[in-house]
């Protein structure tokens, strides 16, 4: 039940006025549930966020912690959530907030429908932005 892994995401919203960010994560994970069609993780470790954010540079040492839950409904659907906070090690009141819920579904062997929403907050956003993204994304997926 217990794991560990590497994660690293890069980010570019030009809504949010953010040229980059990149954050680097080593995982310690543990899964409460793993069942055949059902998984809830817990996820720790530490967090290396560079970023460019409203025409500023910035490196810190974030703390990330998330949790992750999968459903499979059957062999060709499934729907997911996950949630992590990336507080800044020495100032807790900078912080991340990363929200997904997602549902997918296989209409070939090959090729599948996908919807997510996803809400990322920043406590503190570039000047003149605000602090919640949200989006809906709908698409096709295909799988090699």
């Amino acid at each position: 039940r217990l794991y560990g892994g590497v994660r690293l995401d890069g980010l570019h919203d030009s809504i949010a006025d953010l040229e980059y960010r990149f954050n680097l994560s080593p995982i310690l994970g543990y899964y409460f549930v793993k069942a055949q069609r059902t998984t809830l993780a817990g996820e720790a470790g530490p967090s290396f966020i560079y970023e460019k954010k409203g025409g500023d540079d910035d490196a810190y040492v974030g703390l990330r912690f998330a949790e992750r839950f999968e459903h499979k409904f059957n062999d060709r659907s499934r729907m997911w959530q996950s949630l992590e906070y990336i507080p800044q090690v020495d100032d807790f009141n900078n912080y991340l907030v990363n929200f997904e819920l997602g549902a997918s579904t296989k209409i070939t062997e090959s090729i599948g429908l996908r919807v997510v929403l996803q809400d990322n907050y920043v406590n503190r956003p570039a000047l003149h932005r605000r602090a919640n993204d949200v989006k809906l994304v709908a698409g096709v997926d295909y799988t090699f």
